[in-house]
């Protein structure tokens, strides 16, 4: 893990910074989090299990406030009760919460080219790396540093996803900080589970997460392939994380607008013109982004892929219709052991 967190890092494919010198600081995000890839801390070896604790962290050893503990050791940083986004120049605030490997990147790719969003990204998913830029000692430094940096337009936005999400709300008073009516929220999945499964398990085996990565990340050589066992550990914790969500969202009363991994690719500018409008981007700004041309993110692309998921669906045709039907309150557990028991197939 040390080895990674000193390594190179690339974002946007032309930035390269060496951790080295936060060491420190990328080391108090691990106070719950060995588990994860330091590069970004994507979820390496997160089991279904695992989150189900880690979903109950004490505020005490959250790592989002955890990473912000002062070089003299002194108590974490405070909780964020309140925010003035006027302040910063934000008039409109939001949230693209996300499942994983579900076209996230590209979105907030062209949210950030289109430059009337801000530029979002994982701000609280991957502190350690944008405190490198933002320098900040406490985490309402950091939240006041990043919206400032990334803001555009009147616009400040981000991408989270479930796990990281439950650390955030720890660490801020989210519907103080992110006020309801001024702040649209956006739920990001993709309807193909399985092969959503294959892109998490193949990016953990190979560590390269986006096609930028290809000749940086150490590991890329590791050529293990994905089991059956991987791709049903990243179900798990797909369901689970879409459940989460889908709890939250109920018991706020919240009607998020929803996208797909799906319809970004059978119609990428539908899509984005969706997004903008939630956020209230002046139709003619929305027209002229369209009709430049801009690059998106590369795909990345594996011979071992199509072969592999036709086996899987074929094999386990039907538990996986029963997600289908079932997916927004099938018992996670239950099918584990059904798994388990039938195929021999531990979580």
């Amino acid at each position: 893990m040390t080895d990674v967190l000193e390594g190179q890092l690339q974002r946007d494919s032309a930035v390269r910074f060496n951790l080295r010198a936060d060491a420190r600081l990328a080391r108090n995000m691990c106070v719950v989090c060995d588990c994860f890839e330091a590069e970004v801390f994507r979820p390496r070896n997160l089991t279904y299990e695992l989150v189900r604790t880690l979903e109950n962290t004490p505020i005490a050893a959250n790592p989002l406030l955890a990473a912000f503990q002062d070089l003299e050791g002194q108590a974490n940083s405070p909780r964020l009760e309140s925010f003035d986004w006027r302040e910063h120049g934000v008039s409109i605030p939001y949230v693209i919460f996300i499942a994983g490997r579900c076209g996230s990147t590209l979105l907030t790719h062209l949210l950030k080219a289109s430059g009337l969003c801000g530029i979002p990204d994982e701000f609280f998913n991957n502190s350690h790396y944008y405190n490198v830029f933002v320098r900040a000692k406490t985490f309402s430094e950091y939240f006041s540093g990043v919206v400032r940096m990334h803001s555009s337009h009147g616009r400040f936005g981000f991408q989270i996803d479930p796990l990281r999400f439950v650390h955030l709300k720890q660490s801020i008073d989210f519907f103080n900080v992110f006020p309801r009516p001024t702040t649209p929220l956006f739920w990001m999945t993709r309807r193909d589970i399985v092969a959503q499964a294959w892109s998490f398990a193949k990016a953990k085996i190979t560590g390269v997460w986006h096609a930028h990565q290809l000749g940086l990340v150490t590991d890329v050589a590791d050529k293990r392939i994905v089991t059956d066992r991987d791709i049903w550990r990243e179900i798990a914790l797909i369901l689970h994380s879409e459940q989460m969500m889908e709890n939250f969202f109920s018991e706020y009363s919240l009607d998020p607008c929803r996208i797909d991994y799906e319809m970004l690719v059978a119609d990428r500018n539908a899509t984005v013109i969706r997004v903008m409008q939630r956020l209230d981007c002046p139709v003619t700004g929305v027209i002229d982004f369209l009709a430049r041309r801009h690059e998106g993110t590369e795909r990345l692309i594996y011979p071992d892929r199509d072969a592999f998921i036709a086996r899987f669906i074929a094999k386990f045709q039907v538990e996986l219709e029963e997600i289908e039907i079932r997916r927004k309150a099938l018992d996670v557990g239950k099918l584990q052991k059904r798994l388990a028991a039938e195929f021999g197939i531990l979580p």
